[in-house]
């Protein structure tokens, strides 16, 4: 076979290919409660129960991303939201309290199994990051690749490590302000205090 031919065929083949990624990703965001302009979601992302998702706009969900939002009301991702390769979101949890029965035997559920996860505006999520049932990003924040994130994290906050805890803040109080009125036109009130350092766990 011609290297010509080879070439063709390759050609043919990364169309099909593109044609098929294009209807996975429209059917991926026809599926969510809503999506945002000019969001990018890569074809292998996985949205379980994506009716109780909404994505804001200008986001990037990476390959490999795990968004599961069964069993709970919507979960939001806000706008301008980085999400790197193999990003998950896991909003639910298995009952393991019940005495005498196999954990996936179990379908009754505790309020506390099944909470709603808020990823506010501005937010980058290194790869592998993990957040579970109930968290709120705060927006401006950073967490670092390989993280996993079992409380909420303050605005403009980075976060690091499993449990993730508090590394940093990014910007000092009168930068927060100025980012602030850029973007939004009105300042926040923040969590943490960004003059000092950081000392624990996430607020």
């Amino acid at each position: 076979m011609s290297a010509r031919i080879i070439r063709c065929l390759w050609l043919v083949w990364d169309q099909i290919r593109a044609q098929r990624n294009a209807q996975v990703v429209d059917a991926i965001r026809s599926s969510l409660a809503s999506c945002g302009p000019e969001t990018l979601i890569h074809p292998s992302v996985v949205v379980v129960a994506p009716e109780n998702v909404r994505i804001g706009e200008h986001v990037l969900v990476g390959p490999g991303g795990w968004i599961s939002a069964v069993n709970t009301s919507i979960n939001n991702i806000g706008g301008h939201v980085m999400m790197a390769p193999q990003v998950a979101l896991v909003a639910g949890n298995h009952n393991t309290s019940v005495v005498g029965r196999f954990m996936d035997e179990v379908d009754e559920k505790r309020p506390e199994d099944d909470q709603p996860i808020v990823i506010e505006d501005d937010v980058w999520l290194g790869m592998r990051a993990i957040v579970l049932k109930g968290v709120t990003i705060g927006r401006g924040s950073v967490v670092s690749a390989g993280s996993v994130v079992t409380h909420d994290v303050a605005p403009y906050s980075v976060v690091a490590g499993v449990p993730a805890r508090l590394v940093r803040v990014r910007f000092d109080r009168e930068q927060v302000e100025s980012h602030e009125r850029v973007l939004y036109s009105q300042v926040i009130t923040m969590t943490t205090n960004p003059d000092r350092p950081p000392v624990g766990d996430t607020p």
